[in-house]
């Protein structure tokens, strides 16, 4: 008995003690494979714990509960209660001396979220581990150029890895924590490979951008045609098919293109999956209408049921009921070949090629995707441009010669048509803006309907000719008209120019939208008050009297939409930022400025210092009770006067700062100064004459420096 306890204790003691021991694995050259890269996370040496402790990078740290574990070993098992798996692996590693002369890299390409260190120093980092869901994040690892590593050979050094996951039934496969995905945790990199990787990721963008183009046109061109014959079945057929294929070509291309979330990616993968395999089917029952004029029983179960096991197949990881009704689908396909053999025309035997082609593409395709990760950089791309390029050429070629006399014959009647469209089109944009259509989701006037509406954020721009009043007192009505017009048709194409659309000329204003982004607003502000230079050297060329115009912008949410009765609708916009604008416009009357903007404007600009401008303090504009930041900017302004408030603008800044802290003799000096320099700076005679009130009448205690307007 005193034995059986001796030897059991040894035991346990020979197992902590192994758990505690790292041992150095020497990596050789000739571990790459055929693309220079070490899948590290299938090597020995390697020691996981589960969970999270910021010391589990050093290294001589205690190595209890710490036991061997290959990373291609991870599983679901791991996971906490949360649902969250979160652990370390460390292993120590040194190079053979052959690597002297070979740059190496590190590549990872796994959706995990992770943090590599080398000898206790973060290297990478891949996502946020985060502490829980709310604040664990993934990135999309595609289009991830290796990181370069310097290493020396014969030197040993400490790699850990602290990784965290969620995982469950929607996890796309190529995602989950199995053995084949897991290689790719972390892998030692030649320069062949980065050299691969980086072709691939530049080439999938062209492809990408070739695919969607491509599918996009052909999409457009075959539901054309199949509007202008909608009784024949087969282009119906044709063009669903060509929709599923863009559909299937957007959701290959979106990785290429953007930085997916891991949702985004789950919601893609399950999306391109349905759609890949619609396309199979479509793609026979075109075959089959185009042999017997008819589809089978056969090919109306398989439309809905094998995309739906393509989705069972990417949630629960069970493939068969895919691959069996997949190769019922090409069986079949091949049997109608063979069964209508003889009869096959030149024109069938062109789609039936193509659309074997496709099959036999797509089936390469999804097997080196799911098997050979190397190969399907070498070669994925050219086998689905393949397979996107030889059905669509010969889908068109067979609607072309099969329906060429129809078509030709409803050109004409088409093209009136079409016509008459673009000219309803062309004249109701210059009433109701086109881009103002394209907010509430209508293609053209035709669509919008009475209580249509959409909110927005936007920045809205009022401008306002300066004592219009007493100008047209000397003009006759029809001046007055030719005036307006002629002032107006020198302002809408800068607003146009800048993303912007005129939503209502108010005879000598303007109150326009831009949907886009602050510093389009701004640039136009600018341009018109450039503009209206220009055209005042013009009116003293002939003796007239220059122009003055203020402009006010403000940024905020907006209702658009069409209101009235059934009898009379107009596109209207319906805002409390649309009056704020205009209370900014009548505001450059009070401060002698051309422009002025909220703060919220100033806070939207992509990079504020390139502009000219000055805050101008807080003001409280008639009907509202919150007070509002106010900025001017002087690059509309004349060349000189530009000069002198950019000399002038630490100063002004100073003198402001010396006013709002009650400094007014500081102030008053400060001001007075500017105005010597700049005696046509309004803004700086205005706070010069404030300050000199403020320190000769004095001010009241609850005194803020807060312009309360009782005017527009």
């Amino acid at each position: 008995m005193k034995k059986i306890i001796f030897i059991s204790l040894f035991a346990f003691n020979l197992v902590i003690f192994l758990q505690g021991q790292e041992n150095t694995i020497t990596i050789y050259p000739d571990q790459f494979n055929r693309q220079q890269k070490i899948q590290m996370a299938s090597l020995d040496g390697w020691l996981f714990h589960q969970g999270n402790d910021k010391n589990w990078d050093q290294p001589n740290i205690d190595l209890t509960g710490w036991k061997p574990l290959k990373p291609i070993q991870l599983n679901s098992g791991f996971k906490d209660e949360n649902g969250r798996l979160e652990g370390w692996f460390r292993i120590k590693l040194k190079l053979n001396q052959s690597f002297d002369s070979i740059s190496l890299s590190l590549d990872r390409d796994l959706w995990m979220a992770t943090h590599i260190y080398l000898d206790g120093e973060l290297i990478y980092s891949f996502g946020r581990t985060g502490t829980n869901k709310s604040n664990f994040q993934y990135y999309n690892p595609n289009h991830k150029i290796p990181i370069p590593l310097d290493l020396q050979a014969g030197h040993e050094y400490l790699l850990a890895i602290h990784f965290a996951n969620y995982e469950s039934i929607f996890t796309p496969r190529h995602v989950k924590l199995k053995e084949e995905n897991l290689s790719n945790l972390i892998n030692l990199t030649g320069p062949l490979f980065t050299e691969l990787v980086q072709h691939y990721h530049k080439s999938s963008y062209t492809y990408s951008t070739f695919w969607v183009t491509l599918s996009t046109i052909f999409m457009v061109l075959f539901w054309l045609m199949y509007l202008q014959n909608p009784a024949e079945k087969v282009f119906m057929l044709i063009a669903f098919l060509s929709a599923a294929n863009f559909l299937t070509t957007v959701g290959n291309s979106l990785p290429n293109l953007y930085e997916l979330s891991f949702a985004q990616e789950k919601i893609r993968i399950l999306f391109w999956s349905c759609t890949g395999a619609l396309t199979n089917v479509l793609m026979l029952m075109v075959g089959e209408w185009i042999f017997k004029k008819k589809n089978s029983l056969l090919s109306k179960i398989l439309l809905p049921t094998l995309p739906l096991s393509s989705i069972i197949a990417h949630l629960f990881d069970i493939s068969a009921p895919f691959g069996i009704l997949n190769s019922l689908l090409s069986g079949y396909f091949i049997y109608l070949i063979i069964v209508n053999w003889r009869r096959t025309t030149k024109v069938q035997w062109a789609v039936v090629v193509a659309m074997f082609s496709f099959m036999v593409s797509i089936t390469i395709y999804l097997v080196l995707a799911k098997f050979s990760q190397n190969a399907f950089i070498l070669y994925g791309n050219l086998l689905f441009s393949f397979a996107l390029l030889t059905p669509l050429i010969s889908l068109l070629i067979y609607v072309s010669l099969r329906f060429r006399e129809i078509i030709q014959e409803r050109v004409n009647v088409q093209r009136e048509k079409t016509q008459q469209l673009e000219a309803i089109n062309a004249a109701s944009a210059k009433f109701v803006p086109s881009t103002f259509l394209n907010f509430l989701g209508k293609k053209n006037i035709l669509d919008a309907t009475l209580g249509d509406y959409v909110e927005k954020q936007v920045t809205v721009l009022f401008s306002d000719i300066r004592d219009y009043t007493t100008l047209s007192e000397k003009m006759t009505p029809e001046q007055n008209f030719r005036f307006v017009n002629a002032f107006n048709q020198r302002m809408g194409p800068i607003i146009q120019k800048h993303h912007g659309f005129v939503n209502q000329y108010l005879g000598d204003g303007i109150m326009a939208i831009f949907p886009e982004n602050t510093d389009d607003t701004l640039q136009a502000a600018i341009g018109m008050q450039k503009e209206l230079s220009s055209y005042n050297r013009i009116r003293i060329s002939k003796n007239k009297a220059s122009l003055r115009m203020g402009i006010g912008l403000h940024a905020g949410p907006l209702i658009m939409g069409i209101i009235g009765d059934e009898q009379r609708m107009d596109a209207a916009t319906i805002s409390d930022t649309v009056n704020t604008a205009s209370r900014i416009e009548g505001l450059t009357k009070y401060f002698g400025v051309n422009i002025l903007l909220s703060e919220n404007c100033v806070d939207k600009l992509s990079d504020r210092e390139k502009y000219g401008l000055r805050y101008l303090g807080l003001v409280q504009v008639k009907g509202k009770e919150e007070t509002a930041k106010i900025y001017e900017c002087f690059d509309g302004d004349a060349e000189g006067m530009i000069t002198l408030k950019k000399e002038t603008l630490a100063e002004f800044e100073k003198g402001l700062d010396l006013y709002f802290s009650k400094k007014f003799s500081q102030a008053e000096n400060i001001f007075s100064d500017i105005t010597t320099k700049n005696p046509m700076d309004k803004s700086a005679q205005s706070f010069y004459n404030k300050s000199v009130h403020c320190k000769n009448n004095g001010i009241a205690p609850d005194w803020t420096g807060v312009e309360r307007m009782l005017e527009k």
